[in-house]
């Protein structure tokens, strides 16, 4: 099998404003122990938040009432005031830019994440995947500008 780099997922921690209003904000990775916290539990790190902060990357295990495997899921229960979560910003975006959520914790960025296309061997690789691949390649280049 062979891997193939497409693009590179950035993540936001965010909230919903209400809640923040129920909620003191954190202002650093400790008081994150304090909230409740929704995990997607496909990452391989689950429970294990890694940012990158002033002292390069650093790690908190984190807790709540609310674990999914649905990215949809997350971003109904951040809408719903449910909780904090480090979630991608193809997610989330729209939902910062309408204040529906909002991004906090802003000195430390969650680990973006590497997105590939696996695929057989290159010698019988049909052209459509191929083209497929590099189209994808594209969209993420432009995507991250």
């Amino acid at each position: 099998m062979i891997s193939r780099k497409i693009g590179i997922m950035h993540r936001h921690t965010v909230a919903s404003p209400s809640y923040l209003k129920a909620n003191k904000e954190p202002s650093v990775l400790k008081d994150l122990l304090h909230h409740n916290c929704l995990v997607y539990n496909l990452l391989t790190t689950r429970n294990e938040w890694h940012f990158h902060g002033k002292k390069g990357i650093e790690k908190i295990a984190v807790s709540g009432s609310f674990t999914t495997n649905n990215p949809d899921a997350i971003r109904a229960a951040l809408l719903a005031g449910i909780g904090i979560a480090a979630a991608p910003d193809w997610l989330v975006e729209e939902d910062i830019k309408q204040g529906r959520l909002i991004e906090i914790m802003k000195n430390y960025k969650p680990t973006s994440l590497e997105i590939n296309a696996i695929y057989p061997d290159r010698r019988f690789l049909p052209a459509k995947v191929r083209l497929f691949i590099q189209h994808l390649q594209t969209e993420f280049k432009h995507r991250q500008q």
